[in-house]
């Protein structure tokens, strides 16, 4: 005898609920207290005050299909680069970005690692990033204050 699924009157209640908690952008991920923080892509200003020459060319990582997050908290912007790990198959993001060049496509980040900049992302990340920014938010202790939704990666 084969199980049948168990359908009651709550399905839908259920996907609803499931359905809310997922963020749909950027924009969605801060959910609480967005005037304390606040989460966008990256501008020239952002960057151009990163701006470095950077000698040293043994990157970590190469990203691809990355961009540049800017995190505003309370006045103060940091910069992290979020994209995929090329010959890997899940994303990753940086600590907070100390120095970029731009014109060598590379990025030095706080923990000291230098990463590549392969093909950059026009648009804002895709749903999977979007999980691991929820995932890094609530790793880096500020997750709960500002409602952003729970996701393991």
């Amino acid at each position: 005898m084969m199980d049948e699924p168990i359908i009651d009157g709550n399905d839908d209640k259920l996907a609803a609920v499931i359905e809310a908690m997922i963020p749909k952008s950027m924009d969605d991920i801060i959910r609480k207290n967005r005037e304390v923080v606040q989460l966008r892509l990256a501008n020239e200003t952002d960057i151009s005050k990163l701006q470095a020459e950077i000698e040293e060319d043994n990157p970590v990582f190469i990203l691809d299909n990355w961009n540049l997050l800017a995190f505003d908290r309370l006045g103060v912007t940091t910069v992290h680069l979020i994209g995929d790990v090329r010959g890997e198959s899940e994303p990753r993001i940086t600590s907070k970005a100390i120095e970029i060049d731009m014109k060598r496509h590379v990025l030095t980040t706080i923990s000291g690692n230098l990463y590549r900049m392969g093909s950059r992302n026009d648009g804002e990340p895709n749903t999977e990033k979007l999980y691991l920014i929820c995932a890094y938010m609530h790793e880096w202790g500020i997750g709960q204050m500002l409602g952003v939704p729970h996701f393991f990666y």
